[in-house]
């Protein structure tokens, strides 16, 4: 015969302040204490989970809010010194506040010379919030190889950016790429969506995480 109530030795003490001591880790039974008996803040859902303070919460930090897209296949010839819109661009109205934006553009293009072999170009994507100015938040530089004249290579160009921009509730964000030549000389000029039909297209993702 024996007793199980004799098999654990735990002198327990209720104290005056309502606490209880004498415990030992796994001394209860599993699941005695239910989740309406501990002092938490917040609600318990499927979209929260319980906080080290006892607090129910929903993740924090690199949620998924959106995916915004565009795309075009209309062909824009870049040359001459300077900077030139490719086409490329997408309007994004936020859908909270204070959002983190992954940027991310596949610019399809290709970029020729006549008479000199340096073929170098460079991109970048622009944003501006509402009707403000564009601003440069990334750029690659020399793009383009080296070759005989006379020559042209057609590429892919991936651009990416992780943008924390300032907006107010309501107000849009655009993206655009653009091409910048260096030279109006020799025949160099970039074509954007070089055979302006749907084989040659050109996208934006932007991806909207919270902060």
């Amino acid at each position: 015969w024996c007793n199980p109530c004799y098999l654990i030795v735990m002198p327990i003490v209720i104290n005056g302040s309502g606490t209880i001591t004498g415990i030992s880790a796994g001394g209860l039974p599993d699941g005695c204490v239910q989740l309406a008996d501990l002092a938490t803040t917040g609600t318990a859902s499927n979209t929260t989970f319980l906080r080290g303070d006892a607090a129910f919460a929903e993740a924090g930090g690199g949620k998924h809010l959106a995916t915004h897209t565009a795309e075009t296949t209309t062909s824009v010839t870049c040359s001459g010194s300077g900077t030139h819109d490719t086409g490329l661009q997408i309007v994004v109205t936020p859908v909270a506040l204070g959002s983190k934006f992954i940027v991310t553009a596949f610019q399809e293009g290709q970029v020729f010379i006549s008479s000199d072999p340096s073929c170098n170009w460079h991109a970048r994507i622009d944003r501006k919030v509402a009707s403000g100015s564009f601003s440069t938040i990334h750029r690659n530089d020399y793009l383009g190889p080296t070759f005989p004249t006379n020559a042209r290579l057609s590429a892919i160009t991936p651009l990416f950016a992780y943008d924390s921009p300032t907006y107010s509730s309501g107000e849009t964000i655009t993206y655009k790429v653009t091409a910048g030549i260096y030279t109006s000389n020799y025949g160099l000029k970039y074509t954007a969506q070089s055979d302006g039909g749907g084989n040659n297209l050109s996208r934006f993702c932007v991806i909207e995480v919270e902060a």
